[in-house]
């Protein structure tokens, strides 16, 4: 019992910063799957096991192929992107490199060789894998996200121009970096998770002592890059965040002492699951500081346009007056006319308004509009997000015009009652009412956004 806990405290003890110094040196990425001649690569990688007879060296030539699909991932994502299509040939193929030293191992072990060392050697490397993996996922996210503050500063300054045109440019930039990065996690998350099944393969291999020692090595260092992620983020963590994993890696160091290798393992799995779930957590309380950056944000254009309407309305008042001043001095026949034309167009200019429907972030203004047979309603996109509308029920916009979104979009008749894509923020679409009826419409892109046009 001496022995496991020296043995025990020998393991515990080893310093974090051995995992930052084994940072993997990459092979030069070579040809990467976005080049035409990509299947050289793969003859050569043919070739090579054709050639490779040892089990040990098969093992570790995969692993070295391994090390050049994180150096074609890096590429591709830095040259062409997370859209690349290449980007998932060498994910898979790294899957594939990674499963074949797996399987190498797991056939040694069944044969009744011994391959504790050769798995502990090919796990450490594994794990350098994986860490410059997310490392290259890292500085990709880094890269987007300073994209997105560069972007929301030059919306806010195009907006304090008046600048329309640029800012609408702006916001869809904006919007494809956002789904980037969406993307990105995604890939991030599919490739952590292949890389890890594969390495759990080759611990198998390993002395179960040795492996658990392992495993609370790496949660303990997973913890740290969580704190540090989140300073980094500017984002604190909660009192008690990390309760239950220090509770669980207390019983997993406790079992672990004892020799309850097999509670130990299943212990640890708890710790490393209450981890995902404490970054989850994390995650939330940062888009949420997010959402509190957008709310103030909006706030403050609000008052902006509110600045921009007042000055507006003391020029139009300054004119008014100017004008009046100057009908004075009109003969009285001139007056008259002049006010019957200004009434004509006060009439003329009311009945443009009635027929006009605003689409803000609340939703459609007026909700219920009534206008006659014939009329042309415009309605206006002032939201800050797209606005497809389109005559009820919501998905298939049936009611107005008998037929189904599949089979009148593209409108070019413009007889359904339906925009049939969507209309970014700052622009319009307009729609002739020719039946007679009470016509309910809502947004496609939010459903919950609706009207009425009641046309008599």
């Amino acid at each position: 019992m001496n022995k496991i806990k020296l043995f025990a405290i020998s393991l515990f003890a080893l310093p974090l910063l051995v995992f930052a110094q084994n940072q993997t040196n990459l092979p030069s990425a070579g040809l990467t799957p976005e080049s035409p001649f990509y299947f050289l690569d793969r003859l050569g990688e043919a070739l090579q096991r054709f050639f490779t007879f040892n089990p040990e060296s098969q093992a570790r030539l995969e692993i070295s192929f391994a090390k050049e699909r994180i150096a074609e991932i890096k590429l591709v994502l830095e040259k062409k992107g997370v859209n690349a299509k290449g980007l998932s040939v060498a994910e898979a193929r790294l899957a594939d490199n990674l499963k074949k030293a797996a399987v190498v191992l797991v056939e040694e072990k069944q044969s009744g060789k011994d391959t504790a060392n050769l798995a502990k050697e090919l796990s450490q490397e594994v794990e350098e894998v994986q860490n410059t993996l997310k490392e290259t996922f890292q500085t990709q996210k880094e890269a987007l996200k300073a994209k997105e503050s560069e972007l929301k500063a030059k919306i806010k300054e195009a907006r304090q121009e008046g600048d329309t045109a640029q800012v609408e440019a702006l916001v869809k930039q904006l919007a494809e970096v956002k789904t980037q990065r969406e993307l990105l996690d995604q890939k991030e998350e599919e490739s952590d998770s292949v890389v890890e099944e594969e390495r759990e393969q080759i611990e198998e291999a390993m002395g179960l002592q040795e492996e658990i020692a392992k495993k609370i090595r790496e949660v303990e260092k997973d913890k740290a890059e969580i704190i540090n992620e989140a300073k980094n983020e500017n984002v604190e963590i909660p009192a008690g965040a990390f309760n239950t994993f220090d509770s669980l890696l207390s019983q997993v160091k406790s079992a672990f002492t004892s020799g309850n290798y097999d509670e130990a393992k299943r212990l640890v799995k708890e710790a490393k699951k209450s981890l995902k779930e404490v970054e989850k957590n994390l995650e939330k309380l940062s888009e949420a500081e997010d959402d509190e950056d957008k709310k103030a944000e909006a706030e403050e254009q609000k008052e902006e346009e509110k600045k921009i309407k007042e000055v507006e309305e003391e020029k139009s008042k300054e004119v008014n007056k100017n004008k009046e001043e100057g009908d004075k001095n009109r003969e009285e026949v001139n007056q008259q006319e002049g006010r019957l034309e200004e009434e004509e167009k006060d009439e003329k200019q009311s009945s443009v308004e009635q027929s006009v429907v605003t689409y803000t972030n609340s939703g459609y203004s007026p909700s219920i509009l009534k206008i006659k047979a014939g009329t042309t309603v415009i309605f206006k996109n002032e939201s800050s997000r797209s606005m497809w509308t389109a005559s009820a029920f919501h998905p298939s916009h049936t009611v107005y015009g008998g037929t189904s979104l599949e089979e009148h979009c593209p409108d070019t008749a413009a007889v359904a009652f339906d925009a049939c894509s969507g209309v970014l923020p700052g622009n319009s679409w307009s729609f002739t009412f020719t039946k007679k009826g009470s016509w309910k419409y809502h947004n496609h892109l939010a459903p919950s956004d609706f009207g009425t046009i009641v046309v008599e």
